[in-house]
C-alpha cells in the first residue's frame, strides 16, 4: 500500500485499515457496517467468544480520530489547519513532507496520516 492508494480510500476503507493497524481483529461487514473485536478485549474474551462491536468511525468522527492522533509520534509531527487539513509526520524530502495525510476535515487527515505512519513502520 502506498500514499496514493491511501489518499484514494473511501471512508469505510480508511476506517477498516486504521482499525486493523490499530490492533482490531476479526473485522467483517455486517449489514454494510464494519464490526470487529477491539484490541482491549483481546485477552478478556472467553475462548470461543467472538462478540464484535462497531469500528470507530475514524475518518468522520473527531473523537474517534483523536485515538489515532494520540498514537502518532508527536516529536516528528507538523500540522496545518488553513485551506485544508494536513497532518504530517516525519521529515521533509524535497520540500514535501514524507508522510502526510491531507483532507478537508481533521478526522480524515489524522486517519490518513495514521495509516501512512503505520505502514511505513512495517517496512
Amino acid at each position: 500500500m502506498d500514499r496514493e492508494k491511501v489518499m484514494e480510500m473511501t471512508s469505510d476503507e480508511l476506517r477498516i485499515n486504521a482499525a486493523e493497524l490499530g490492533g482490531w481483529t476479526e473485522i467483517v461487514l455486517e449489514d454494510g457496517y464494519p464490526i470487529g473485536i477491539p484490541p482491549c478485549w483481546k485477552d478478556q474474551l472467553p475462548p470461543g467468544k467472538t462478540t464484535k462491536v462497531d469500528l470507530p468511525d475514524y475518518p468522520n468522527d473527531i473523537a474517534a480520530a483523536w485515538e489515532l492522533w494520540e498514537r502518532l509520534p508527536k516529536e516528528r509531527m507538523l500540522y496545518d489547519f488553513e485551506d485544508y487539513i494536513c497532518c504530517s509526520v516525519g521529515g521533509y524530502l524535497g520540500g514535501r513532507c514524507m508522510t502526510e495525510g491531507e483532507a478537508n476535515t481533521a478526522p480524515r487527515a489524522i486517519t490518513r496520516a495514521f495509516i501512512l505512519v503505520m505502514i511505513e513502520e512495517d517496512k
